[in-house]
């Protein structure tokens, strides 16, 4: 009986431990972006349905909003007039842009050209950004390539190697020339600040590995040295493994795509050439390397660049008949900033969806804009608020019209149902699993003191 009350006293206090951080309470979502044009451009947008579709899938944290932006322009002028239009948005390059944007003029839809630039912390980032920031954050064209540099293998020589040794540690000491280089295949290492670094990496002999390389671009190794050993504890050099370093002269692009084939597989994945870019332009800037002391694991140059959120825009040419017309649409997708205070509990859940307008302001003019939101399949989320505000209409789709482009950027917000208001019902899990616990402590105290009475009693 003791034991099962000291297990129900300390069921509160595990609950708590669990439950303090059970789920992600924030998740930031990039929002979407408005077409932009260059200020002097001529035409005219008449008129712009845009429409967000909530109910169709859910994304990662949230209902996926798929927009869709459609434009009715006109040329007010007695010339042709070829006009090149970008559509920003924010991706990665693990993703296909395919995948991201489509483009239709007249219902048909057309190809584009992509351009990737600045990556993308957060909202603030792109909610004051214009048609010039674009332009000057993406990379329109190759960064200069640095010369060849001399690529270091190690050949393992484990021939000799006595039965039933499954591992070996490998160390090597480099000092570039220049203090920058690239190294791949070590999982850890010491990096100084005179350029110097001490490189380290288990080698497993039943195991298909990684080569080991250490590329100086645009120099050479000014010393290194390179031994095995029993563990990584162990200081005195194996005498049955032989280490062999081949040296040859390689282009930065070489060793990259060299690089890029190891780190994705896959058949059907190639390295395309605006990854490639930023790959240089990273490089050429040199502030990922600065946390290694220039000697930098190339893999977590690469994932950083591969996975990281961006801008990029989408370019592409609309010609215009002398007073001519255009319809022009572009279709994509964006997920809700979430805030839910109670970890895995929907209670005060609620999700922000951003849609930027400040890229369009450079139109000649802007006339009406209609906004259409068809909320989420959970009945449970409604329009908490909005801007432009919207009005449900019967089918309980939200609208707004206006003239011109809204003096600020375009939200709306789907909170839980009555998430505000307290009560045992709403309440957290947790919370009711303590209070739970509680009364049954209680009943079995009282318990106890009556049978303590009893026994006490005289017979």
């Amino acid at each position: 009986m003791k034991r099962s009350i000291v297990l129900l006293i300390l069921i509160p206090v595990l609950i708590v431990s669990v439950s303090a951080n059970s789920g992600p309470t924030y998740m930031f979502a990039n929002p979407g972006l408005e077409i932009a044009v260059s200020p002097d451009c001529p035409i005219v947008v008449d008129h712009e349905d845009l429409r967000f579709d909530l109910s169709k899938e859910r994304g990662s944290w949230s209902p996926l909003a798929i927009f869709e932006a459609s434009y009715s322009m006109s040329n007010p002028t007695g010339e042709r007039q070829t006009v090149k239009m970008a559509f920003p948005y924010v991706t990665s390059f693990s993703k296909s842009g395919s995948e991201d944007v489509s483009v239709y003029e007249n219902g048909n839809e057309i190809g584009y050209e992509v351009y990737y630039g600045l990556q993308v912390g957060n909202e603030e980032d792109l909610s004051s950004i214009s048609f010039e920031d674009i332009l000057s954050n993406v990379l329109l064209e190759s960064p200069p390539e640095p010369d060849d540099g001399l690529l270091y293998t190690l050949k393992i020589d484990t021939s000799s190697v006595p039965e039933g040794v499954e591992r070996i540690y490998i160390r090597m000491s480099i000092e570039p020339s220049g203090g920058k280089c690239f190294t791949s295949g070590f999982s850890g290492g010491a990096y100084y600040g005179d350029g110097r670094a001490d490189l380290s990496t288990w080698y497993y002999l039943d195991r298909s590995q990684r080569p080991i390389y250490v590329y100086v671009p645009e120099g050479s190794l000014l010393n290194y040295s390179v031994s095995s050993y029993e563990s990584h504890e162990s200081n005195k050099p194996l005498d049955y493994i032989g280490i062999d370093v081949a040296i040859e002269t390689v282009s930065m692009r070489e060793f990259i795509y060299e690089q890029y084939g190891e780190l994705e597989p896959s058949e059907t994945s190639v390295l395309s050439e605006k990854m490639y870019w930023e790959l240089l332009n990273r490089i050429r800037e040199g502030d990922f390397e600065k946390a290694y002391n220039g000697v930098t694991p190339f893999e977590e140059l690469f994932y950083y660049v591969y996975s990281r959120p961006r801008l990029a825009i989408a370019v592409f040419d609309v010609e215009f008949d002398p007073n001519g017309t255009r319809d022009i649409t572009v279709r994509s997708s964006i997920e809700g900033t979430m805030e839910r205070p109670s970890g895995y509990s929907d209670r005060g859940v609620k999700y922000t969806y951003t849609y930027l307008s400040n890229p369009a302001k450079h139109w000649a003019d802007f006339g009406t804009l209609r906004i259409t939101v068809i909320p989420p399949e959970d009945k449970e989320l409604v329009l908490a608020e909005s801007y432009p505000e919207l009005e449900p209409g019967q089918d309980g789709i939200y609208h707004a019209e206006i003239d011109g482009l809204p003096g600020e950027n375009i939200h709306f917000v789907f909170a839980k149902r009555n998430s505000d208001k307290p009560g045992i019902l709403i309440a957290d899990t947790s919370i009711m699993i303590l209070a739970f616990t509680a009364a049954v402590i209680l009943a079995i105290v009282l318990i106890m003191i009556r049978l303590r009475k009893k026994q006490k009693a005289p017979a």
